[in-house]
């Protein structure tokens, strides 16, 4: 059973047994391409191994699929259609036994309860659930790359063809840039292990230019596109990433006041990763209907190596990704007070 049609049939069995409680798998709650991959591959290559089914639960409600083009795009390569997913909304009401957490190590999304029994990431380690099995926890590119290399025997079984290795292998070119940065030894090994044939600078912009497309989204869409948050202390925080210069989010302040509302936020940051004049440029930018921003830019300032005087912050740090200054901004706002 290929990838596509394993797929169809896990929503048929949904379908089928509405009500019973489920194990699953989910990636974070910002849902880019390498979590989307790597909940889809696990549950995938799982069953391959020993039958058992990990309901796969894309970690974002359907409406928010549009916004994603790139997951779109490799979709389209192996025939999946959206009514053809789980969505994280539809997991209210619904027990859950079971949890995989891949491309996170702590649950961040309300939607899941269950016993987490299984952990594949590349972040930080929040040290929680130590007794889970897997417990993969290891700084790399792409979290897809350590899920490939820990079914390495079920991806010689499954016998993929080349559409559904060109669908998995993806997440590895755009979560390195094309094995050119962040990559460790366990990327290249996955990639070469996977034995996709196409020219890698070839498929990267493929997928880069898919997810670069945001013709006809607003600012809203854009903020919600690329979006993680997190408790800490008494702060609600939220991060919103995205491709497009800052000026032209800033443009919209009454979309910008409205996710923060809809999002019950104290703190926004707004972080843009883009070429400029041939130079790769962070931008950050800063809002908050309860904390003085001026406060919260002088709690990153010197880490992120942040240059200007607002609304809009030059990121000089420009290695330091969502990924790195989501942890260091939890930690600094965690004795802040509205």
């Amino acid at each position: 059973m290929g990838v596509e049609k394993f797929v169809e049939y896990i929503r048929h069995v949904r379908l089928v047994f509405p009500a019973s409680p489920l194990d699953i798998v989910i990636g974070n709650s910002g849902g880019d391409y390498d979590s989307f991959i790597s909940t889809l591959m696990f549950s995938y290559f799982q069953h391959l191994r020993n039958g058992r089914v990990f309901y796969p639960i894309i970690s974002f409600p359907a409406d928010n699929l549009k916004l994603r083009r790139d997951i779109v795009h490799g979709m389209s390569i192996i025939g999946l259609g959206e009514k053809d997913l789980i969505y994280v909304d539809e997991l209210k009401g619904h027990g859950v036994n079971e949890v995989q957490l891949v491309d996170h190590n702590v649950i961040d999304s309300p939607l899941v309860n269950g016993k987490v029994v299984g952990i594949i990431d590349h972040h930080n380690d929040g040290n929680q659930y130590k007794s889970a099995d897997p417990r993969i926890i290891e700084v790399c590119g792409s979290c897809s790359s350590l899920v490939l290399r820990e079914f390495a025997p079920e991806v010689v079984k499954a016998g993929l063809d080349d559409k559904e290795k060109k669908f998995m292998s993806a997440a590895i070119l755009l979560d390195t840039d094309g094995l050119e940065r962040r990559v460790e030894s366990v990327d290249i090994q996955s990639w070469k292990g996977i034995s996709y044939n196409q020219e890698v600078g070839t498929l990267s912009r493929e997928f880069i230019d898919a997810k670069a497309n945001i013709e006809g989204l607003s600012v809203y869409d854009l903020l919600r596109k690329d979006y993680k948050e997190w408790t800490t202390g008494k702060i609600k925080l939220g991060i919103s990433s995205t491709i497009v210069p800052l000026e032209e989010i800033e443009k919209d302040k009454e979309a910008i006041g409205n996710w923060i509302r809809n999002r019950e936020l104290d703190i926004l940051l707004v972080m843009g990763a883009f070429e400029k004049d041939g130079k790769f440029t962070r931008e950050l930018s800063i809002h908050s209907p309860s904390v003085h921003v001026g406060k919260i830019a002088m709690l990153l300032k010197e880490e992120l190596h942040l240059e200007g005087n607002g609304p809009i912050y030059e990121q000089k740090r420009v290695e330091w990704s969502r990924k790195k200054v989501a942890p260091f901004a939890i930690d600094v706002f965690s004795t802040l007070t509205k």
